[in-house]
Formats: C-alpha cells, structure tokens, sequence
C-alpha cells in the first residue's frame, strides 16, 4: 500500500476509527492502531516474561491496572480493527493490480525502460534492461544483508538479557522467497512440473536445483524410520 498513487487507500489509511475496551473510547488512524497493538504486544511478552522468570502464581498487572487476560482481550479489540482496514484495502489492491498490469510493485527499477517489454514465460531482456535487473537485484540483497546483521545485532543485545537468542541463520537474499514458495507448493502435494510451471523455469532442472533441501529432509526421515527396525 506504501508504493500505489490511490487517493481511496490514503483516505482508509489517514481516516480515525472508533473502538471501546472496558468503557474506555478510542478513535485512532490505522498506523497509530498498529502502534497501539505494538506496544500492548511489547508490555505483554515483557510482563509474561518476568511471571515466568520468577516463577509467580500471583496474577501478573500492567501498570497495575490490566492483568495478562484483559492484555490479551484488548489485542484482540485491536487485531479485529486493523484485520477490517486491512480488507478494506486489499480489496482496492486487488482492483489497482488488474488497472496496472505492467507496473513494478516497487520503485526500484526504472519502468521507462521497460515499457516496450512484454513481460511473460518467454520474455529475454535485452542486455540494457537485463543489466539494469541484475545491478538493482544486487544493491537489493546488500540491503537485505545489512538488515539480517542489524536484525541478529539486536537479537543479541535482547538475549543478553532475556537469555533468549534468536538469529536469522538463512542467509537473507532475494530468491529466498522463491525457495520458501517451492518447499510449501512440496508439503501440500505440488508436483515438480507444477512449480516448474508457476516459477516460470523453461527446464525442470532449474526446478530440481530448488528442491535440494526437500530431499535432503526425505532422505534424512528415510534413515530415521530405517534405524526404527533395528
């Protein structure tokens, strides 16, 4: 929603929306609700946190005013407000994407020099807007590894404190959603040829380097039931 022109999706976005928790009246924009349940999230984890770390059984407050079940209750006061908006605009998203069929989601290629490509199963790049992809594909995962270090960097800093770690381990690049997509299309029964299709390879072999990882979990659950009989 950050990267369309539409006036009706900034009026949803900018518009204040009205909600009540314990008698309590609220009238927020949809990015300061966002706020509200990021906060009321943060004081939760922190607060079930400290229960569990000094292992209480006396009901844990916040602020001394909500205990851990109002918590939970007003987050779902507030998921129901954003999960309305958000419908509100995926539908326009929905309408915009089949108005602007040849736009980039992102602003980060140049669309003038793509406007003579038809882009489709069988589209080769020229050399100039091929050369253009791969530079911009690059700047892009030199972002995403930045973002990965500063993520882990912060993650440390936390387990420091709480005791608990948790790194991104998978080295963050722009194919990795690709990846991602081809192991669940796996778990629900895609066949091969399949995602072959949906991924746009011209040979299933491209398709085959993808699932590496898919059959080095079937091999290693085959050795696990094997050692089951001895």
């Amino acid at each position: 929603k950050e990267y369309i022109n539409s006036n009706e999706v900034e009026e949803i976005i900018s518009q204040k929306y009205a909600y009540t928790f314990q008698g309590k009246k609220f009238k927020k924009t949809y990015e300061e609700i966002k706020s509200q349940y990021k906060e009321v999230s943060k004081k939760f984890l922190s607060e079930n946190f400290k229960n569990l770390l000094t292992e209480s059984e006396e009901p844990v407050k916040w602020n001394g005013e909500f205990k851990l079940d109002d918590i939970e209750n007003f987050k779902k006061v507030l998921d129901k407000v954003l999960s309305n908006v958000s419908e509100r605009i995926l539908l326009i998203l929905q309408s915009y994407s089949k108005t602007h069929k040849k736009d980039f989601i992102f602003p980060i290629l140049n669309p003038d020099l793509f406007k003579e490509v038809n882009f489709d199963e069988h589209t080769k790049l020229p050399k100039k807007q091929y050369n253009h992809l791969q530079t911009q594909t690059t700047l892009y995962n030199r972002k995403l590894k930045l973002l990965q270090e500063e993520v882990n960097k912060q993650s440390k800093e936390r387990g420091e404190k709480t005791g608990i770690y948790c790194p991104i381990d998978i080295p963050l690049v722009s194919h990795l959603p690709r990846h991602t997509y081809t192991n669940l299309m796996v778990e629900i029964g895609g066949d091969v040829y399949e995602i072959s299709k949906s991924l746009g390879h011209q040979n299933i072999h491209t398709t085959d380097s993808y699932l590496k990882l898919i059959k080095k979990r079937v091999q290693n659950r085959n050795k696990d039931l094997g050692e089951t009989f001895f």
